[in-house]
């Protein structure tokens, strides 16, 4: 086995030598001091030392070099927003000073674990690629997240085996860690900053798994640049994704921008959200205009949801399909106070409300995205809608939802 050699990027050099004892002993390793030949250009594990969080742009300009493949972060303990900033640019170990020989030795073990499965995940992979499914809005405010976040719930309880991911696309700040009380470190903007280390293991070291097995990839924040090769790395990103899960949802904006498009260029299907009222309906064909004009391969993917469905609206569905030119494919009858509900309790439906017929009707739709060779093979047009793709989706009945709001 080749060591993996260390460089060090400290404030004090000559503390490198301190390191350089640790792994003395350590085959897996080969300390580099620094001022030596061999240090001028750095490679493996970089040891970096960081203070403040207006320093953190050394950690990506470190992972920027192609030889470098992870960096540990030296810094102070009790500086929180320090650690977030670190991880954030795409730091894997944060180790704070005063630095323990326990704590840097363990660093080396993960280091190592995580080396070994970036190597496994090179090989092909033997499983069947999963399904990414593309959510936007014909406006903001038609419910998408809500139908995101319980479509991967539903989709994880329904393969154990392959559980399903959500990635959390909506800019300018995404919502799915708040219907899911979750708290999170990492988010895609990682994978766009260090689009040379995507791999499984790298995916996989962002995901933040829920109770109910759905892994999330979070948004990025406001304030955070995701990098010119942003729609690059995302198309990257969810090949891998599809992967590693049986599906992947996107929550994504009701916008038409280039980390959009790529996502939807990902998708097998693009999953439109709209409402039977006239200024809904007015921006999604606009909104469908736009597509069929700059993207029309992904304008075949577009299926229609009407969300938030009541009788009394004032728009029959025939009438909201010949304004569209489109077919509806579902309607989602509107159910406000179990999608409120859900949300400030930050649970999914199936957990606030197991017995409403919200949440069956939903977890029946997630079953149209994940199904086994058998079930596809008996399920007809429904089962067609992904193979086939347009053709079969004019032939698809409305499918009708009860409750699903929010």
């Amino acid at each position: 086995m080749t060591a993996v050699s260390i460089h060090f990027r400290l404030h004090h050099p000559e503390a490198a030598a301190s390191f350089a004892r640790l792994v003395a002993d350590d085959a897996r390793f080969s300390a580099v001091l620094p001022g030596t030949p061999e240090d001028a250009a750095a490679s493996g594990l970089v040891v970096a030392e960081v203070r403040t969080a207006q320093n953190v742009s050394v950690i990506s300009d470190l992972l920027a070099l192609p030889e470098v493949r992870e960096v540990f972060v030296l810094g102070p303990a009790q500086d929180a927003d320090l650690i977030l900033a670190s991880m954030r640019a795409g730091a894997t170990e944060y180790l704070p000073f005063p630095l323990k020989v326990g704590e840097f030795r363990a660093a080396l073990d993960r280091f190592t674990v995580r080396t070994a499965h970036s190597a496994q995940a090179a090989a092909p992979h033997p499983q069947r690629q999963g399904r990414v499914i593309h959510l936007l809005g014909g406006k903001p405010g038609t419910g998408v997240t809500t139908l995101a976040v319980n479509l991967g719930v539903e989709a994880s309880a329904l393969d154990g085996a392959r559980p399903a991911a959500l990635v959390d696309m909506r800019q300018p700040q995404g919502e799915v860690p708040l219907f899911l009380d979750m708290h999170y470190t990492h988010t895609w903007a990682a994978a766009t900053h260090n689009a040379h280390r995507l791999d499984d293991a790298f995916m996989q070291s962002l995901m933040v798994r829920h109770a109910s097995g759905l892994d999330i990839l979070a948004a990025p924040d406001r304030s955070e640049d995701t990098g010119s090769a942003a729609p690059q790395a995302i198309g990257t990103m969810l090949r891998i994704l599809r992967s590693l899960y049986s599906t992947v949802f996107v929550d994504g904006s009701p916008l038409v921008d280039e980390l959009s498009l790529a996502s939807m260029r990902e998708a097998d299907a693009v999953l439109m959200v709209t409402e039977l009222s006239l200024p809904c309906l007015a921006n999604t064909r606009r909104l469908l205009e736009t597509l069929d004009n700059v993207e029309p391969d992904v304008a075949d993917k577009i299926r229609i949801i009407a969300n938030r469905y009541t009788p009394k609206a004032g728009v029959a569905l025939a009438e909201a399909e010949e304004l569209l030119g489109r077919p509806i494919a579902w309607k989602v009858d509107e159910d406000y106070v179990a999608a409120v509900s859900a949300i400030n309790q930050g649970t999914p439906l199936r957990d606030s409300a197991p017995k409403s017929p919200l949440t069956r009707n939903i977890g029946k739709l997630a079953t149209t995205f994940v199904r086994t060779e058998a079930q596809r093979k008996a399920s007809g047009l429904f089962g067609r809608l992904f193979r086939n793709g347009a053709d079969d989706m004019a032939e698809t009945p409305l499918h009708v939802l009860q409750g699903a709001g929010g």
